[in-house]
């Protein structure tokens, strides 16, 4: 028979990690291979990465759930070669500054390792000067992590301004992405180059539907849909709300 002392801390516990699984699904264009990780939590919440751009490729809440993000599909994956279309940057780490610039796309494939004793995937590149790691975790309360950090060659100063183009898929396949409601916590927005108040169409400060800006676009643009606004997030630099994002359904 044992005894707890009440006046003694608990003895810590070793918090659970989730399972890696790895494996090569083709290579880029250089010849080099393309590795593919899962992160699977106790909740059978499944997460996919692709060291393609170093992104995330795949996210379902249960094994036989709807996919949630727009990754690659077989049809992307040339099985005569194994080689894979990377042309797409969904779910892909974008820098070493974010931006339209023209003609300066080129996805990257980054090394990849992982550390079972944490449950966590990193990839690492060198990019410009800088040498770059992104590491992904998923916890067992479903939250999924994702740290960027660069540093540059020799400790020069440079210019440094990445992300990751996380896309989430929230409808099933019936519905259209008018019924998203979106909130953003941001008062400013770049209109052409310098902070700009969002007032008006652009005022997403409390909840509304997508379609609102949607329509908005297209009435301007002859029906071509290209959504590609950048907001400045209200608040200090770090940790912060950003946004809230629903799918809204209509009942009767």
């Amino acid at each position: 028979m044992s005894f707890i002392d009440p006046t003694q801390p608990p003895a810590p516990t070793t918090p659970k990690r989730s399972k890696i699984l790895a494996n090569t699904i083709g290579k880029d264009s250089s010849g080099k291979d393309i590795l593919q990780y899962t992160l699977e939590n106790d909740k059978n919440v499944k997460v996919e990465l692709l060291s393609i751009g170093a992104r995330l490729n795949s996210l379902k809440l249960s094994p036989t759930g709807s996919e949630l993000v727009p990754g690659f599909t077989s049809t992307q994956v040339d099985n005569t070669n194994g080689s894979v279309d990377a042309d797409s940057k969904f779910g892909a780490i974008d820098g070493p500054i974010c931006g339209e610039l023209a003609n300066s796309m080129h996805t990257i494939n980054y090394d990849g390792e992982t550390d079972e004793t944490t449950g966590e995937v990193k990839f690492m590149t060198t990019a410009a000067n800088m040498d770059v790691v992104v590491t992904y975790s998923l916890s067992e309360d479903n939250k999924i992590t994702v740290q960027i950090s660069a540093t540059s060659a020799g400790n020069t100063e440079t210019m440094v301004d990445m992300c990751s183009s996380m896309f989430f898929q929230l409808m099933t396949g019936t519905e259209s992405a008018d019924d998203h409601r979106l909130m953003l916590n941001a008062d400013n927005h770049f209109a052409s180059g310098s902070p700009t108040s969002v007032g008006g169409i652009y005022d997403y400060r409390s909840t509304k539907l997508v379609s609102v800006l949607i329509d908005y676009i297209l009435l301007g643009n002859s029906n071509t849909l290209r959504i590609n606004e950048d907001f400045l997030l209200n608040g200090a630099p770090g940790l912060r709300k950003a946004a809230e994002y629903a799918l809204f359904f209509v009942i009767g």
